[in-house]
């Protein structure tokens, strides 16, 4: 991430909790596509901490720094297929279910279907 933010095509965050400073997960835009405007987002969180909102608050920081700081109009994250609680987390910061990609990674020894995001710097969160 360091050198993809050197070459101001990506950018990282690492996600902590307030009450600690326990790192629990990381956030990222993995690429950034200047002429087209549009970024590429990831994260993972460790899962003693899942459905406690981290996620859904980490993301809704960075749309909004992807957004207006770094002037991009499109954002774009996918999940695993099944994995309902990322669609949540994504739904509830303003993206939009776009399409099933078939077969498009590799994980756990068989290739897996991913559902492709997106988010326009016009739509709006969920309210």
């Amino acid at each position: 991430m360091s050198r993809l933010y050197a070459g101001g095509i990506g950018i990282g965050w690492i996600i902590c909790t307030r009450e600690s400073s326990v790192v629990i997960g990381s956030i990222r835009i993995n690429s950034i596509e200047k002429k087209a405007q549009c970024g590429v987002l990831g994260y993972e969180l460790h899962p003693d901490y899942w459905g406690s909102g981290y996620a859904t608050e980490a993301l809704a920081a960075v749309v909004d720094y992807a957004h207006s700081t770094l002037s991009l109009n499109r954002l774009e994250a996918w999940t695993s297929e099944g994995n309902d609680a990322s669609e949540r987390v994504l739904l509830k910061n303003g993206f939009h279910f776009e399409g099933m990609q078939r077969e498009k990674v590799w994980v756990r020894d068989q290739f897996q279907n991913i559902k492709l995001f997106g988010r326009l710097a016009r739509d709006k969160p969920l309210a």
